[in-house]
């Protein structure tokens, strides 16, 4: 039973022996039910890295008024995340992919065990999250997003891809304007564009 609001139970009871009987005695039991907080008080920012260590100044969870160990904290992974991969680790060079309905702990956060590493390397800002829900022994949270933001370093790219519209039968020209690359060096502008475009065959 899951107790959503303070609640009373009395009992009352009397002792017997022989011919001799007790006063009554009334005894109450109170429920209290079990909250849960979670705090974010740094936002999780990737500044030009494509991996970071998720740290208890990042996702903090609390409980109360009784307060859990943070062993039997689990975090239930609802949605992982989108461009990028949340990474438990096991030892030295081993780590586990956390996805969907994985867990992990609120301990495995404060041992610097749980990590976000980029699929791919990203030349613009990115916005990604994961979705979980906190489990306690006495209480579930709702489900809560966590934000992860990605912010590239000196020397990123801005793409610029415009509709381009032809008409049926017909040859438009790709001008600049429609599709370009910018960043402050020139030679990693070159070996994007490179990347990012391939002439068709005639």
């Amino acid at each position: 039973m899951v107790i959503e609001q303070m609640m009373y139970i009395s009992l009352d009871a009397e002792i017997r022996a022989d011919n001799t009987t007790s006063m009554v005695h009334v005894f109450r039991i109170l429920f209290i039910p079990v909250h849960v907080k979670i705090f974010n008080r740094v936002p999780f920012l990737l500044n030009n890295t494509d991996s970071l260590t998720l740290k208890r100044a990042n996702l903090f969870a609390w409980t109360f008024p009784k307060n859990f160990p943070s062993s039997e904290l689990v975090y239930h992974i609802i949605e992982p995340p989108k461009f990028g991969t949340l990474l438990r680790r096991l030892g030295r060079n081993r780590n586990r992919r956390i996805g969907v309905s994985s867990n992990f702990t609120q301990k495995h956060i404060d041992d610097g065990e749980i990590s976000y590493k980029m699929h791919f390397v990203q030349y613009s800002v990115i916005n990604d999250f994961f979705t979980f829900r906190l489990v306690a022994p006495a209480v579930t949270s709702e489900e809560i997003r966590f934000e992860i933001t990605f912010i590239p370093g000196h020397g990123s790219i801005q793409l610029i891809n415009r509709t381009v519209v032809v008409n049926e039968g017909g040859i438009q020209k790709v001008t600049h304007s429609a599709y370009q690359s910018k960043t402050d060096d020139f030679g990693r502008q070159r070996s994007a564009f490179r990347r990012f475009w391939r002439r068709r065959p005639v």
